[in-house]
């Protein structure tokens, strides 16, 4: 039993250091007349998103198989389309965490523990283990990691399985383990480096281990939701097959750096703002200074080249300066994974505020006061 009054403190304590911006979700089912250009927006939420792609149906109730899940995490054009085996490959073992009674499909519930993990930044996973460590050991038991779920779990109506899968790998088969953020957060990285891996190699299904920089663009242009490239984009991808300034062997490495310079996107999003705010215009010694100003630990080598290819793809008209509003949309939608999930992310909500939806919650789901 955890009383009302430390868990006011820890929350408290959490919400004035930060915020978790929880957002609402919605049931809505796929209207016959969405257009194929719009389906990628239409499918920005959750619950579009798994019945789309969620082709098994059993008492009434979707289902995803490993295909389907595959499918899903690629944003697959339709939902019968064939993927390569290396990458289902690539993804078993995750599906097989994800699926937490072992029964070889996914539920909704499942899906969306899964994307709950995926789309959170490591700030709001952070504040929530602080806020429901409550006798400060620096790990969670099971019942505070159900409460950090919760709190986090952004469509009320869905009640989360922890019994097997991921819940048994951090706990232990007789759920008595205690987990560490540290762990944790390994866990979440690993599991995002598997997407990464599985969206380059659906562009090298021969494993080359390279891509050409114009299948690095369409990877890119991907997140591009709801819209028509515009024309300049679609002209400068053509323009890469020959442009002999980038490199022409593209690496993971560089598709992973990138990912992870989009998982910063909010800080570079905010040093961009300050020179645009002065009416400049971007060159690429700027985004240099900005990005290792807002990212002061790094993203390892391959910085330079994933900026050339930055630039490649989002100048408009080859002055050496980024179309920086396209770009941060591009930038957003991959930190949220395509997913409105994790919408308006980096928004902090007041404290006391934050605190009462936080405790609502997992007074509801009756994980923490029973």
């Amino acid at each position: 039993f955890i009383g009302t009054t430390q868990m006011f403190r820890r929350c408290v304590a959490a919400a004035v250091g930060g915020g978790l911006g929880l957002v609402g979700g919605a049931v809505w089912a796929k209207p016959k007349d969405v257009p194929d250009y719009l389906m990628p927006f239409y499918l920005t939420t959750l619950r579009r998103r798994f019945n789309h792609y969620g082709q098994t149906v059993k008492d009434g109730k979707r289902y995803m198989t490993s295909e389907d899940f595959v499918r899903s995490l690629l944003c697959a054009k339709k939902p019968s389309q064939e993927i390569p085996p290396n990458v289902s490959r690539d993804l078993d073992g995750l599906f097989k965490n994800v699926d937490a009674n072992g029964d070889g499909v996914l539920s909704f519930a499942e899906f969306s523990m899964f994307m709950l993990f995926l789309c959170n930044s490591k700030k709001k996973f952070e504040l929530a283990f602080q806020m429901f460590d409550t006798n400060e050991s620096g790990t969670v038991d099971v019942d505070e990691f159900k409460a950090i779920c919760a709190c986090l779990n952004n469509d009320p109506t869905v009640r989360f399985n922890f019994k097997g899968g991921i819940t048994e790998m951090f706990f232990g088969e007789d759920y008595q383990r205690q987990l560490g953020f540290k762990e944790f957060w390994s866990f979440v990285d690993d599991l995002r480096t598997a997407v990464w891996k599985a969206e380059f190699t659906q562009y090298d299904p021969n494993d080359t281990g390279v891509i050409k920089p114009e299948e690095f663009a369409a990877l890119v242009t991907n997140s591009m939701l709801g819209s028509h490239l515009p024309f300049y984009i679609v002209d400068n991808i053509r323009k890469m097959k020959s442009n002999s300034n980038l490199n022409q062997n593209i690496t993971f490495p560089v598709w992973e750096s990138f990912n992870r310079l989009m998982l910063n996107s909010p800080a570079v999003g905010r040093a961009i703002q300050i020179y645009t705010n002065a009416g400049l215009q971007i060159s690429k010694t700027d985004f240099l200074r900005a990005v290792k100003v807002a990212v002061p630990d790094g993203l390892g080598e391959c910085l330079e080249t994933e900026v050339d290819l930055i630039f490649a793809i989002f100048d408009r008209d080859g002055d050496g300066h980024l179309e920086y509003d396209e770009f941060l949309s591009v930038a957003r939608n991959k930190f949220n994974f395509n997913s409105q999930h994790n919408k308006n992310s980096e928004d902090t909500p007041p404290a006391f505020k934050l605190f009462g939806e936080c405790l609502d919650r997992a007074w509801k789901e009756s994980y923490l006061f029973v």
